[in-house]
């Protein structure tokens, strides 16, 4: 037996509408209990965990032929208890450089290793002195973070 078109086409919005209504139908029931008992809803989604990003003094070594700074910084969870510097591991950081108008944009990136350290090699011009600081964008876990500002 052939259904005709106009009627699987209905009947689809009609199911359609019907469970809309009932998922509207369950939330406001949700939300009138805990209403009525004078329960705080919780939320599903958890609190990203403060993290802490800090650039050390870079290590300039200068040769004939060329001059570079290693730059090196650590991810931290920047928690009390019960490791209050519990390392950050297997994350992207980002390496950022001001630039003479002052903007800073990203020259190189690194995930960090188990103990939440990073290191960068970056070669330098001479007679400049750039400024250099580190970046964490976050993840679902931890927040974002933003290091201190070093000049090599």
């Amino acid at each position: 037996m052939r259904i005709p078109k106009w009627f699987t086409i209905r009947s689809g919005m009609f199911v359609a509408s019907a469970i809309v209504a009932s998922a509207t139908l369950a939330v406001s029931g949700v939300a009138a209990a805990n209403a009525a008992t004078g329960e705080v809803p919780v939320s599903t989604a958890a609190a990203k965990i403060a993290t802490t990003l800090y650039l050390s003094p870079p290590q300039l070594t200068v040769t004939p032929q060329q001059s570079y700074a290693v730059l090196s910084g650590q991810l931290y969870e920047a928690k009390k208890s019960p490791h209050p510097f519990a390392a950050v591991r297997s994350v992207t950081v980002f390496l950022e450089r001001r630039f003479p108008h002052g903007q800073w944009h990203i020259i190189q990136h690194k995930r960090t290793n188990s103990a939440g350290l990073v290191k960068f090699r970056v070669n330098l011009a001479t007679g400049t002195s750039p400024s250099f600081r580190l970046l964490f964008r976050g993840t679902a876990k931890y927040r974002r973070a933003v290091s201190n500002v070093q000049s090599a």
